[in-house]
């Protein structure tokens, strides 16, 4: 089973739970939905890095709503 998580309105809410959620996941992979524009990938992924959450190791990619 995969699950979605929306970066701004859910993991940045309560980013402890949900880094223990992310990286205890065994189920399908994990995906970051992020309404940021692609142009600012680098920002998303800066906030993730910060959080301790990892592409490619914590989580599958990041999509765009």
């Amino acid at each position: 089973m995969n699950i979605g998580l929306d970066f701004h309105d859910t993991i940045s809410y309560a980013p402890e739970f949900f880094k223990t959620l992310i990286k205890g996941w065994s189920e399908g992979k994990v995906y970051i939905v992020t309404g940021t524009p692609p142009s600012k990938l680098g920002e998303v992924v800066k906030s993730l890095e910060g959080l301790d959450i990892i592409k490619g190791i914590d989580y599958e990619d990041i999509l765009y709503g």
